[in-house]
């Protein structure tokens, strides 16, 4: 489960990720994924959600795919994040 801003709360149920309204709990949107292993990934301040499905980085907002990440800049994105990168 991740939390973005506006009240955005993102979780995931085998190939469903769910976006919901953190106050009130209800559900903004999903998306399906096409493989079995979808993963949230991080939340983006524009309440869009970076997610991996499968092999692949997408971007998810309102439901749809706005945009497929190059995989190659993923690992500079994960060392960014990562709490102890050593």
């Amino acid at each position: 489960m991740l939390r973005g801003e506006h009240h955005f709360g993102f979780t995931a149920r085998g190939r469903t990720i769910i976006a919901f309204d953190t106050s009130s709990a209800h559900e903004r949107w999903r998306w399906k994924a096409r493989n079995s292993d979808v993963t949230p990934y991080m939340a983006l301040a524009d309440d869009s959600l970076v997610v991996r499905d499968g092999e692949h980085y997408k971007i998810i907002r309102d439901g749809k795919v706005q945009s497929q990440l190059d995989d190659n800049c993923m690992p500079f994105v994960e060392k960014c994040f990562d709490p102890d990168p050593f």
